[in-house]
Parts: structure tokens; sequence; C-alpha cells
């Protein structure tokens, strides 16, 4: 019989009009990314996300456009994109953004939001077959990445079984990350997993890439306005000096603590990822780029591993990833 957090985090029911039975090949992701003035971040990124294998897949995509802090000094700045004059970011998005995988939608914002706002209000899953992968605009994806996530969700979501028998899933885990970072951002030690290059649970959330589970990014959602107090973790860690007013990814943390929460990890060879992040300037101080603008996995890279028998993107049981 599962536990009442396991049912919070995945049997709670859907929403009514989502509700239902399904079958893994039912699933769908959709993507969102998210920007404000950082126009050759998101064309890097678009383009990225553009000429990857979507394996045949319908996949949507929403870009969400955040504006300026309105003051008086600045109430003129073409970061707003009146309707006069747009911003470099949204005369970008109309010259060049072609999506021929699924639907193109933009949401821009007329008022500042901010990062964690956007984030927070970008996706509600409507049922149990639906994932949302995240980006910001600082980031790039291999070609590889939405093939990864469809095995690992084959795997760590659907038990591996084709069919609506598929088990519920794992209650500790909450998504899939696209980054696998050399050093631990929560106490600055090397990250080192010897596990021969194969996936692990790692209990922190990623922000430089990554795809969330249903259940519990509604369990998310729905917990984070009860929080009315910095979120810290009761421990030492740099996350807690973080502003808890614009970190979304502080919440997350202190939730995966609180409820023995993972995410599952891709562990390639030679430092290679699957999202990497480019540290441009933005709100928030920029660590050495030599631990964290890591390279991407690249289609003949891969291939030149599969032809000596060897596959990067393999997804063993789950029962088997350590943690």
């Amino acid at each position: 019989q599962r536990s009442e957090e396991e049912e919070l985090l995945h049997l709670r029911p859907a929403p009514a009009e989502g509700a239902g039975g399904g079958s893994p090949q039912d699933y769908k992701v959709s993507v969102f990314v998210f920007t404000f003035n950082r126009p050759e971040g998101l064309a890097r990124l678009f383009r990225s996300l553009a000429v990857a294998d979507y394996q045949g897949h319908k996949v949507d995509l929403t870009i969400f456009v955040d504006n300026k802090k309105k003051t008086p000094d600045k109430m003129d700045s073409p970061d707003y994109g009146t309707p006069e004059e747009l911003s470099p970011t949204m005369r970008w998005i109309q010259a060049h953004a072609t999506w021929p995988h699924g639907e193109l939608r933009v949401h821009k914002r007329e008022k500042n939001a901010g990062l964690k706002r956007s984030i927070m209000e970008a996706w509600y899953p409507m049922n149990n077959h639906s994932f949302g992968a995240f980006f910001e605009d600082d980031t790039e994806v291999s070609p590889l990445w939405y093939v990864w996530v469809c095995r690992a969700l084959r795997q760590y979501y659907y038990g591996g079984l084709p069919s609506a028998a598929a088990p519920p899933p794992d209650p500790r885990l909450i998504g899939l990350s696209l980054y696998r970072g050399v050093v631990d951002e929560m106490n600055s030690r090397p990250l080192i997993v010897d596990n021969a290059h194969q996936p692990f649970l790692f209990q922190q959330p990623c922000s430089w890439g990554a795809v969330y589970f249903p259940g519990p990014w509604r369990f998310f959602r729905d917990w984070f306005p009860t929080v009315t107090t910095d979120p810290k973790v009761p421990w030492s860690t740099p996350s807690n000096a973080w502003f808890w007013w614009d970190s979304w990814k502080k919440f997350l943390i202190r939730l995966m603590w609180d409820h023995g929460l993972y995410m599952v990890y891709p562990n390639l060879p030679q430092r290679m990822v699957l999202s990497t992040n480019h540290l441009m300037k933005g709100m928030h101080n920029l660590p050495p780029r030599d631990l964290f603008e890591l390279p991407l996995l690249s289609t003949e890279q891969y291939r030149a591993m599969t032809s000596r028998g060897v596959d990067p993107l393999a997804c063993p049981p789950g029962h088997t990833l350590p943690c």
C-alpha cells in the first residue's frame, strides 16, 4: 500500500478534463523557454532546440518574454516592446522563430514578472502523461537531448513497459536533469559518481535544462504559495544565501529535502552533457566558466561511441541507479 506522501506526489488526481487512462505512447513533452533581454542567447538556444531529434513526435514550444521593471528613468526603454517599438528580443522572435515540430506560442509580459514568477506560472500539467522541459535563454542543448528524455521516461516513469499496465512512477523521482555538473553547488565540492557513466539519482533540482514530471510539479505548484518564509534547508549550504524572493529553485531544493525527492541525472563520458549553460550576464553572479560550461554530446560523438558498442544514452532499470 502506498503512503500518503506517495499519493500526494504521483497519484494525486489530475484536473478532471485531463484525467483518464493513457500509455507510454501517449505522453507529451512541452518545451518552455524563458527570456528577457538576451536575444543572442535566445537565438543560440532556439537554434539548438530546432535541430534536435524529436523522434517524429509533436513537441510544442512556448517562449515566455519578460519585461523590464518600470522606473521613471527607463519609461521609454525599448525593452518594453511597445507596439510602436519592439524590443530586440521580440524583433528576433518575429524575424527568425519558426518551429516545425509542433505549435509555437509566445507569451509576452507587459509588466516585469521576474524569472521565479515566470517559471512558477508557466505550467500546470493537466494529466499524468504531460511533461515540461524548462530552459533559460543562456542554455543550449545537445541534438540528442530528447532522445535521452524519451528513453528515460520509458524506463523511469513508465517502468520500462510499453502499455497502460505500467506501474505507478517511483515516488522519489520528480524529473530528469539534462545537465550534469562537475561540482556540487550545494557544498562546492567535486561531484564524483563512478558508475560506468550510467545515470544516477541526485537530491537537487536542475535549472540548466530539465524535464519535470506532472504529479510532482502539481504538488510543487500547490505547495509553493503556502510558503511564507525563507525556505532555507536546515544545514549550511550556499543556496541558503540566495534571495528567496527571486529564486524558484531555492523553493524546490527545500521541497526535495523535506520529502526525500530526487532527479535522474545523466552521467556521460568526458564531462559531456545534454544541456549546458553559457554563463551570460544576468541577475546572479557568474561561477567559474571552466567548471560549469560543459561540452554538449554531438551526433557524431554518439555515433562513434555506439559503433564501439558503447551507448552513452542507455537507461538501465531504475532500481540499479545509485543515489
